[in-house]
């Protein structure tokens, strides 16, 4: 039983980590630039979308009091995080929140500025 929950575990980690290549891909390919996997901007991107995952699969809460000034400022950013968005929901067949989709608008918007 508990090698079962074991393998359950690391299967459902290999599949995060797969999606969240895939959308590091997504944004690389609409940013038109390769991102540094040994740069801070790609750690803090690739933390937060690990614990985006994690929430959706949880069906945690999330909020964005920046949310409306996100969409406004960083229009091309939120733009990309809603095609990252398109790919978390066919793989994981859940909803992403648009508060979501902004904080991941930020990450994109600082990738963006640095690269």
């Amino acid at each position: 039983m508990h090698a079962a929950l074991e393998n359950a575990g690391l299967s459902n980690t290999l599949k995060n980590t797969r999606l969240v290549s895939q959308l590091v891909a997504t944004i690389e390919n609409h940013i038109g630039k390769h991102i540094d996997r040994d740069s801070i901007d790609y750690l803090r991107l690739v933390t937060h979308l690990r614990f985006a995952i994690d929430r959706l699969e949880k069906n945690a809460p999330v909020s964005n009091e920046l949310l409306a000034s996100i969409k406004k400022k960083f229009k091309r950013a939120y733009n990309i995080a809603i095609q990252v968005s398109k790919v978390i929901e066919n793989t994981l067949e859940k909803q992403v929140p648009e508060e979501e989709i902004g904080y991941i608008a930020i990450h994109i918007q600082r990738l963006i500025n640095t690269i």
